[in-house]
């Protein structure tokens, strides 16, 4: 005798006070009977997360939506696969004629480690015959992969069909020799398998050589993918960001969503975006970097237009010249040593260098009150608000819309009125390579900038947080605030012991942001004249000749996947 079929229908009310405490107030898309671990449990669907509670005592689990990277229906296994080994062992212990089996996939975010894998398998069945238990389980993976994916807009209100989510196809460019080397190993071990599980198709290509990220990313037919993947360090992120605005259709090629897999040695990009979403981990952040593009979505973010005499650059990170552009390029020699790499080359340059400052004049344009106040509303509605404001503070050490302080020496000086650039030193340059390709002599602007001009051992420009995995130079820096952040440090004591103390300060809590010799500005346009000839000039982590430069911020030019 056969079980009549029932219609799964929305659950608005509960006896148990256990699911009352597990669903905390939200209504139950759809409600279901399933088997987990050879127990009967009760599956609810609600907007922020999958239920399971047991019907007759025992464990109970929520998944949220957040930590769902993907879900599939599988068929009974005849053979084991080493990819499914723990799900085909439950299906084996959890056999029953004519059952469907729905596996989710989860990386839960655990306080010390990380998200961590883990799987549930359930197994559909409730009726006799294979079709009814297939279509339930059909329902409750398109339903919970339309949640998970951002999608729940595609539920229609009868619930008699459920769409799901179109799949995503990325090109992904892999550096084999980013980091210690073990970009693909990293990708295929830990990355490959997460973008499977999503649903995600995508074609992986291995860069061969220096720029030929730049390369791929000219010729490529952007409107064939959905995005545009790098399994990187920070270098070919600057390869790909420049390819993509020296092209002719530079305007519809820098659109295509840019995505990170923190594969490299500084994997600044990841920790800023990881950073700003409140779950930068580094002992996990290969996984951590490509839950981001499993679950992030497009969004916005600055880039700096940066001339040299010779060339001109797109830069999305960081530009600058002095002690950390020096350790940024010595130490590319010991890669192998991963991000360690940076900490031995900085303790290195500090005890064998004779003298590790420059001379330099730096000019810039402060942000304005509005941008400043736009911060302050921002920082002061995210987790520990009330310290990033203090923060602030100590950037422009004083209340907003009021003047940055400038040191003894430094002048508000209005200059004759000279062009920056072609397109005129008031307007917004949103112009591509081919406009840029034009060099760009620093010059004197036609509106108040401040000066200082001084011995230096630090003058860069930063669009993020993150200048490293460790290094915080600027802690309420977000990818697309619309300014940089113009760090100086000088007059640092002339022990070298004292030194390595202040350059210690740059982490979270922004203790360097506290030496005198330390000034930093919110800007808008930034330039700067080294003195002496030999240096290295650095940008996203990549050395260009040495010369004077022109920086503007571009806001919300490129997209990235956060």
């Amino acid at each position: 005798m056969s079980v009549p079929s029932r219609q799964l229908q929305p659950v608005t009310t509960f006896e148990s006070s256990t699911t009352m405490a597990l669903i905390q107030g939200e209504t139950p898309i759809i409600s279901a009977t399933c088997t987990f671990l050879g127990s009967r449990h009760t599956i609810h669907l609600l907007p922020r997360s999958v239920a399971l509670v047991a019907v007759h005592g025992g464990k109970h689990y929520t998944l949220r939506h957040c930590d769902t990277a993907g879900c599939s229906i599988l068929g009974q296994p005849t053979t084991k696969s080493n990819r499914f080994k723990r799900l085909t062992d439950k299906l084996n212990r959890e056999t029953s004629e004519g059952a469907s089996y729905l596996a989710l996939y989860t990386y839960p975010l655990r306080r010390k480690k990380g998200r961590i894998r883990d799987e549930f398998l359930l197994v559909f069945n409730e009726f006799q015959t294979s079709i009814e238990n297939i279509q339930i389980a059909q329902k409750f993976c398109k339903a919970i992969a339309c949640y998970y994916s951002g999608f729940s807009n595609n539920l229609l209100e009868s619930q008699s069909t459920w769409i799901s989510p179109p799949p995503r196809k990325y090109f992904i460019l892999i550096n084999p020799k980013s980091g210690t080397g073990r970009s693909l190993d990293i990708f295929k071990k830990r990355t490959a398998p997460m973008l499977s599980e999503a649903g995600i198709l995508y074609r992986a290509v291995q860069t061969e050589y220096r720029g030929h990220a730049r390369t791929l990313a000219h010729s490529l037919d952007v409107t064939q993918w959905d995005g545009l993947i790098i399994a990187s360090g920070d270098g070919l992120v600057h390869e790909v960001i420049n390819g993509l605005m020296s092209r002719a259709d530079w305007d519809l090629a820098i659109r295509i969503p840019i995505g990170i897999i923190a594969t490299g040695s500084g994997n600044s990009l990841a920790c800023s975006i990881l950073y700003e979403s409140n779950e930068l981990n580094l002992t996990n952040l290969p996984i951590h970097s490509t839950m981001r593009v499993i679950k992030g979505s497009p969004r916005p973010c600055d880039l700096i237009k940066l001339s040299t005499p010779t060339e001109t650059r797109y830069v999305f990170l960081s530009s600058g010249i002095g002690f950390v552009s020096d350790v940024d390029i010595d130490s590319e020699r010991m890669r192998y040593l991963g991000h360690a790499r940076f900490v031995v080359g900085a303790v290195h340059n500090v005890f064998t260098r004779k003298s590790p400052y420059f001379r330099c004049r730096v000019s810039y344009r402060p942000a304005g009150e509005a941008v400043v106040r736009t911060i302050e509303e921002r920082l002061s509605g995210e987790v520990g608000g009330e310290g990033k404001v203090k923060l602030l503070r100590k950037y422009v050490n004083a209340l907003p819309g009021q003047p940055i302080p400038t040191a003894r020496d430094i002048v508000s000086e209005r200059n004759e009125s000279q062009e920056i650039n072609q397109n005129g030193a008031g307007d917004h340059v949103d112009v591509a390579m081919g406009d840029g390709d034009t060099p760009v002599v620093p010059g004197p602007a036609d509106s108040p900038m401040d000066t200082v001009e001084d011995s230096f051992l630090i003058v860069y420009a930063f669009t993020m947080s993150h200048a490293g995995e460790t290094s915080i130079f600027s802690p309420i820096s977000r990818l697309d605030d619309g300014h940089a952040a113009l760090f100086m440090l000088r007059e640092v004591p002339r022990s070298r012991v004292a030194l390595m103390n202040v350059l210690a300060g740059t982490n979270i809590r922004g203790d360097i942001l506290g030496h005198s010799g330390v000034h930093v500005a919110l800007v808008t346009e930034f330039q700067w004249e080294p003195t002496l000839p030999g240096g290295k000039l650095c940008v996203d982590g990549e050395l260009i000749p040495f010369g004077p430069v022109v920086g503007k911020v571009l806001p919300g030019r490129v997209n990235f996947i956060t």
